[in-house]
């Protein structure tokens, strides 16, 4: 009687084993488990594939000078900032595997615009614009916030530009006025209307 028992127990043992491991094969009927549809809608919605023409949003004193900051950004995270442009850039922790240097360039004239480099770099995690609107054409005028839109280009900036890529921008709690939104490889991009 004892032997029949070991033998049992080791039957359902087996039984167990072999039904736990293929509850595991790639092609079990089982759903994987998924986002809430909230996150799962943030994360596919922030791109807007192709925008076409885009007229970039105006600064309402030019900047005289082309300006251009640099840091060496690592898996920590890290911030960039053009104060006199308004531009923070901000790689999360965990968007970069080894220590990168980025440099950000705002080209002097009346376009609220930026070159990121290296050009093609892709970040693990989205990395964020964060613009102030004050001093741009945005800043007095709620109706035109509502149509700016965040844009990949890839060229030179002009007045108008091809949009490759459109994002929604999310306005920032608090006093002052800032609009952000992801980046998840490098490029030009703008703050633009249609």
């Amino acid at each position: 009687m004892k032997r029949f028992t070991r033998t049992l127990r080791t039957l359902a043992l087996a039984l167990a084993v072999t039904g736990l491991g293929a509850c595991t094969e790639a092609a079990s009927p089982v759903a994987p488990e998924t986002e809430s549809s909230e996150g799962l809608f943030s994360s596919l919605l922030p791109g807007l594939m192709g925008g076409g023409s885009m007229d970039v949003v105006e600064r309402t004193t030019p900047l005289a000078d082309t300006l251009t900051a640099s840091a060496v950004i690592g898996w920590r995270g890290g911030v960039i900032e053009i104060p006199e442009a308004g531009l923070r850039f901000v790689v999360p922790r965990g968007a970069l595997r080894t220590p990168t240097e980025i440099t950000v360039t705002a080209p002097a004239g009346d376009l609220v615009g930026y070159h990121f480099a290296p050009h093609g770099l892709n970040f693990r995690r989205p990395a964020r614009i964060i613009q102030s609107t004050v001093g741009t054409e945005l800043e007095s005028s709620r109706a035109l916030l509502r149509l700016a839109r965040g844009a990949y280009f890839a060229g030179p900036l002009a007045p108008t530009i091809d949009a490759l890529e459109l994002f929604n921008l999310q306005l920032l709690p608090g006093l002052t006025r800032r609009v952000t939104f992801p980046v998840d490889h490098f490029s030009g991009y703008v703050i633009a209307m249609n």
